[in-house]
């Protein structure tokens, strides 16, 4: 089991590494992301995900089209490639379809070269994401929330809300 999931993860990084290398050589691309992705582990899935995503944020930041595109095509690949075996629900259907629709809209805009209508369909598809994942970690129970802590810290880390003295522009301590 560990095998495989080495295996994937190494797919996964070669096919985005030859991407990103092409990419920044500025030639085009060609589609090299399987139909169906083989699923190995979700964590894989999640991270291709994720990295099609990052791609997609890249493209909108430099305003490139092509990185867009080809993130919106790896995104729209892996929506299938994670299936729930005995736990989708209408719900978790209703998200992927609503990837799915966002995908191929933020290939559109894309098309049309509308910058806006890309940057707008791509915060609605965080949006569809944080809402799959919490449907899947709060009433699907498929995952758990990640339990995120610095190294050595104990418990919450509170937030400061004066100003130190070093730094402290005003007489006055700003309160946040």
């Amino acid at each position: 089991m560990k095998r495989n999931q080495t295996t994937a993860s190494l797919v996964v990084l070669t096919i985005a590494g030859v991407a990103t290398a092409l990419a920044w050589a500025g030639e085009r691309v060609p589609e090299r992301v399987p139909e169906r992705i083989p699923v190995e582990s979700e964590s894989v899935v999640m991270q291709a995900k994720l990295n099609s995503c990052q791609r997609i944020l890249n493209g909108l930041v430099s305003k490139n089209f092509l990185e867009i595109e080809r993130g919106a095509k790896e995104l729209n690949r892996s929506i299938d490639a994670m299936a729930v075996e005995g736990q989708i629900d209408q719900v978790y259907l209703h998200h992927q379809t609503e990837m799915r629709r966002l995908t191929h809209k933020l290939l559109q805009a894309t098309d049309d070269r509308n910058l806006d209508g890309a940057s707008f369909t791509y915060m609605h598809t965080l949006t569809v994401c944080i809402s799959c994942h919490e449907h899947c970690r709060d009433v699907l129970k498929i995952t758990e929330a990640p339990v995120l802590r610095t190294p050595g810290a104990q418990g919450v880390v509170p937030i400061p809300v004066e100003e130190s003295e070093a730094t402290r522009p005003y007489e006055e301590p700003v309160i946040r």
